[in-house]
């Protein structure tokens, strides 16, 4: 036979064939979708093509308890079995009945839960995208805000960044004041100072506060006499290099 399955919807209640039925047969709902799972359990035990010889209009009343039953399965308007030489046909049996329509809704189901994975995994990825867009954004605004308000010293003001010696680069007064003062010559120091720091790529923040280290250093190496004449400090070590605030590191 064609098994132990048929296909019972669940909003058959308010399926209008069976208010038609109801209407008909003067029965309640519950007596009449009991009846049809009478009707549908018999046909899908009892047959595998809907067609069922040797039952009857008054032997479908009988079985279902329903009398004028079998009549109002007839009626244009539900239309779910049909008369046939010798017996009776459950009108479309295959599409509610039996394995291939186990099968056939097994396989809706499954699809079904394949598309609502896909969707879900669809509005993941996009949820993911917006969030990495959203970052980004983030990332940019941020950008943005940094040119407009830099970084401020504790002094106050813009902070200084970091950077080589400029080519244009000259002592200022508080240089000058300072080699009068320790006797140090910028005529001979100035220019090993630029020499070394270009050579080596040095960057400062400050290269005016450098070059006083370097004043300072040149006045420790020389003994700490006030030279005559501007010497050459060649042989002092200066490898150690300044720091970016101006300090011998």
């Amino acid at each position: 036979m064609a098994g132990d399955w048929i296909k019972m919807r669940s909003n058959l209640w308010d399926d209008p064939r069976v208010s038609r039925l109801c209407d008909l047969t003067d029965q309640s709902e519950a007596m009449v979708i009991g009846a049809l799972y009478w009707l549908w359990s018999s046909a899908d035990s009892h047959t595998e093509d809907g067609l069922m010889p040797g039952l009857s209009l008054k032997g479908i009343d009988r079985k279902s308890g329903v009398p004028g039953f079998g009549k109002a399965l007839l009626d244009p308007a539900v239309g779910w079995i049909a008369e046939v030489d010798g017996g009776i046909a459950i009108v479309r049996f295959d599409e509610h009945n039996g394995k291939s329509a186990k099968r056939r809704s097994m396989e809706a189901k499954r699809k079904g839960e394949v598309r609502k994975v896909s969707a879900s995994d669809a509005d993941k990825q996009k949820t993911e995208s917006g969030k990495n867009a959203e970052l980004e954004l983030e990332k940019e605004l941020e950008k943005e805000k940094d040119k407009k308000n830099p970084p401020v010293s504790p002094q106050g003001g813009k902070a200084k960044r970091a950077a080589q010696l400029p080519e244009d680069f000259e002592p200022n007064e508080t240089n000058k004041a300072l080699a009068q003062e320790l006797g140090v010559s910028l005529v001979t120091e100035f220019p090993q100072f630029c020499d070394h720091h270009r050579a080596k790529g040095s960057t400062m923040k400050d290269w005016n506060a450098a070059l006083n280290t370097w004043i300072r250093n040149a006045h420790k190496f020389g003994g700490g006499k006030r030279p005559a004449q501007p010497q050459s400090f060649t042989e002092t070590d200066y490898s150690k290099g300044v720091t970016a605030d101006g300090r011998l590191s």
